[in-house]
């Protein structure tokens, strides 16, 4: 027999762990869905100039390349889907799709450019994170539920090609 000390402490335990399961569901729901990019001049302006502040101390040569490649993977995902089942998620980017465990752990996938990619993921409050690293550099993409229901995508590419990282923000609405 447990004293009322350590049963209220069981107790306890038992409520915040439904707690925090309930509200890792709670996120869950909110990110669930089909969501869908509007077109912005602003946009396009904003991911060139991070393009052309990530390049900008390269040689001419490397550069211009550089900017290229930027600029073929940089392109707005029309649209993105979000679904979770159990303890994984499956994220689907245009025509590419991550079906990754919640628990952060990285598995081999395709990258948005074809490429052999380690892939993860984790959840915050109210926020997806994936991370995809392959031998070319890393894309890290932060799904953030706003209080209006549509997404804010926060994009992050790095390589040690780069001097700098290229960032930059678009938000999506929930599909009809």
């Amino acid at each position: 027999m447990l004293g009322n000390g350590v049963t209220l402490s069981l107790l306890a335990i038992a409520w915040l762990g439904l707690a925090i399961t309930a509200g890792a569901q709670e996120h869950r729901v909110g990110l669930t869905g089909l969501y869908l990019y509007s077109p912005r001049s602003a946009d396009r302006l904003k991911i060139e100039r991070a393009i052309d502040d990530a390049v900008s101390e390269l040689g001419m040569l490397k550069r211009g390349i550089a900017r290229n490649r930027l600029q073929q993977s940089t392109k707005p995902i029309p649209r993105f889907q979000v679904l979770f089942e159990s303890e994984r998620v499956l994220l689907c980017l245009y025509h590419h799709e991550f079906e990754l465990p919640l628990d952060g752990r990285a598995v081999a996938a395709k990258g948005l450019d074809g490429h052999a990619v380690k892939a993860s993921v984790h959840m915050g409050t109210n926020v997806l994170y994936q991370t995809l690293e392959g031998t070319q550099g890393s894309r890290y993409h932060e799904f953030r539920v706003r209080e209006d229901g549509s997404v804010s995508v926060w994009t992050r590419i790095e390589s040690e090609h780069l001097p700098m990282r290229v960032s930059y923000r678009l938000n999506y609405h929930r599909a009809p």
